[in-house]
């Protein structure tokens, strides 16, 4: 065996064992943080709830001062909390929108009770979306 091919059969052990031993996506979903027994995520899917989750979240980028125009969402999230007296949700989104650069993703929540409104470059999966809400656009009384 020469030492191009050992150090090629180097490289291929190495890459093995590190697939093997890495932790697969389903392991790493289950490392993230579980979201309280009292709160409730749902993915919102009746298209007039969705269009006006939307269109909130359109207001907040203007009220902001973002020229973008959300194009499409992916995934939209109501996030109740059961814990407090009356219905109290808010809302998340991860979205696609353009601008002037050209299309980008955003992920968007907004507690309409108290006018939260925050977002991030990116996309996020629906266990990340719910995180995300409740740690920047918690239900408020």
């Amino acid at each position: 065996m020469n030492a191009r091919h050992s150090i090629l059969s180097n490289c291929i052990l190495t890459v093995a064992a590190i697939w093997l031993l890495a932790p697969s996506s389903r392991a790493a979903q289950a490392d993230e943080a579980a979201l309280p027994a009292h709160v409730r995520v749902q993915v919102v899917s009746l298209p007039d709830e969705k269009a006006k989750i939307i269109a909130s979240l359109q207001e907040g980028l203007d009220q902001i001062g973002l020229d973008t125009k959300i194009s499409d969402c992916a995934l939209v999230l109501d996030y109740f909390d059961d814990s407090r007296a009356g219905r109290d949700s808010s809302y998340g989104a991860d979205c696609a929108v353009r601008s002037t650069k050209g299309t980008e993703g955003l992920v968007m929540c907004d507690d309409w009770l108290v006018g939260k409104f925050t977002l991030t470059p990116g996309a996020m999966r629906r266990e990340q979306l719910g995180q995300f809400i409740r740690n920047n656009c918690p239900p408020s009384s």
